[in-house]
């Protein structure tokens, strides 16, 4: 009945629709939001999931690719003659890109071995803290908010030349937030950015909840309003029976 009731402006406005969407989009859109069900199941507390939800979703709206509008087919000889016009220019071929690809990452649940204070960088030893804080910033700048608020509870040190970031057992969401291919590749490229050398980067959960090991970025706020989120208990919703 809807359809038969369509008008003009109806119709047309399902044809900006259409032309604005193709199928590569839809699919990427699906595959986001299975991905963001599948890391949100491993959240530790409703507001965590929350945070992350929001997150994950404005980020993909904002990463969203300009799509092109579909235009209609021209005639044979228009496009002969176009055709001729291109192949009088002259096209500079592609120059490929003398980037290397990262070295594989190896995960690790040991703890034992502290790392160290200090980073190398373009300009010399510098602090540690300070430089993960930037990176976290590069992370906010490139719109991936979701893995800089995952990561600022995660501990920070360099063991052996790699950048190790460690997480408390009882932080998996925020693990499996980081533990991916292309957030590790991220933080490895905005590494290099920063320090102007090739860190390899490592993701582990820490057994031994070692508080003493490595450096955090986490305002104190929001380690306070987390760990009050996993002691308190959240109370479930009321039936509708209940209701006055």
């Amino acid at each position: 009945q809807a359809l038969i009731q369509m008008r003009d402006q109806d119709i047309e406005l399902l044809r900006s629709i259409a032309r604005e969407s193709d199928a590569s989009s839809l699919t990427d859109l699906i595959v986001g939001l299975a991905e963001l069900s599948t890391s949100l199941r491993f959240s530790p507390d409703v507001r965590t999931s929350l945070e992350i939800g929001l997150i994950r979703l404005a980020s993909m709206a904002g990463q969203a690719p300009v799509r092109e509008t579909i235009r209609q087919p021209k005639p044979a000889k228009q496009e002969q003659q176009e055709q001729k016009k291109q192949e009088k220019k002259a096209v500079s071929p592609a120059v490929p890109s003398q980037e290397k690809p990262a070295p594989p990452v190896t995960l690790t649940e040991s703890c034992d071995t502290p790392g160290s204070e200090t980073i190398a960088t373009k300009d010399g030893d510098e602090l540690l803290l300070p430089v993960w804080r930037d990176i976290l910033e590069l992370l906010q700048k490139e719109r991936r908010f979701d893995i800089s608020l995952c990561a600022r509870p995660a501990r920070v040190l360099l063991t052996e030349g790699t950048f190790d970031i460690r997480f408390d057992n009882n932080l998996f969401g925020q693990y499996a937030c980081l533990n991916k291919k292309e957030s590790i590749d991220l933080i490895e490229q905005l590494l290099r950015q920063r320090t102007g050398q090739a860190y390899p980067v490592r993701i582990s959960l820490d057994e031994s909840l070692d508080e003493s090991v490595g450096a955090t970025a986490e305002w104190q706020w929001l380690k306070q309003a987390r760990e009050q989120a996993l002691t308190e208990s959240i109370p479930e919703p009321l039936n509708g029976s209940d209701h006055p």
